[in-house]
């Protein structure tokens, strides 16, 4: 009779041959390791080289957070309407992103919400904007307009400001509120 490894014989039980568990473990453990060691025994110190090259996508990653509510409210009162427009001092916006970016600004509704007594149907385009303190202003539309753009950056500050400007035949004191929409987007 040939024994093979891991096998046994038990006599005792049923004269067959047996493979015991822990033999069983070990014999397919060394079996996966065989070709690892056929694989290091083919080369030398000196000529073994390999390559390996690692392929990652990533995508971009873009952050944008204001320093206070997207919303714009003026309570304007009947000596600010009767001068014809009022300069506000708007949000920072605070962008993060590892691509080239664009931060776009619109309007949320063609009209500002009335209240306290105020007009209803002011157009969105009476809150006009600029970024900094220098240079004119751009009436907001619900079409988006480029405000800013740049490469990566790990934070760049972007300063609006704004104007509202008030019609003396039609507007009234009381509460206007606009949304202003921020978009931030690849180039």
């Amino acid at each position: 009779m040939c024994l093979r490894v891991g096998e046994q014989f038990n006599r005792a039980h049923t004269g067959r041959l047996t493979m015991k568990r822990s033999t069983l473990v070990l014999a397919l453990a060394a079996s996966a390791l065989i070709p690892s060691i056929g694989v290091a025994q083919s080369c030398s110190a000196n000529n073994c080289r390999t390559t390996n090259q690692v392929v990652a996508t990533v995508g971009a990653l873009m952050g944008l957070s204001l320093d206070r509510s997207a919303a714009v409210t003026v309570n304007p009162s009947a000596q600010d309407i009767a001068t014809g427009a009022q300069v506000l001092s708007g949000p920072t916006a605070r962008v993060k992103s590892n691509t080239d970016w664009r931060l776009e600004v619109s309007a949320a509704t063609t009209e500002w919400t009335a209240g306290q007594g105020a007009r209803s149907g002011k157009p969105a385009a009476d809150l006009a904007w600029r970024v900094g303190t220098n240079g004119g202003y751009t009436p907001m539309s619900t079409d988006p307009a480029q405000a800013a753009a740049g490469s990566h950056t790990s934070d760049t500050e972007v300063a609006f400001q704004y104007q509202t400007s008030y019609d003396n035949q039609q507007d009234r004191p009381g509460a206007y509120t606009m949304v202003v929409r921020y978009t931030l987007t690849t180039r």
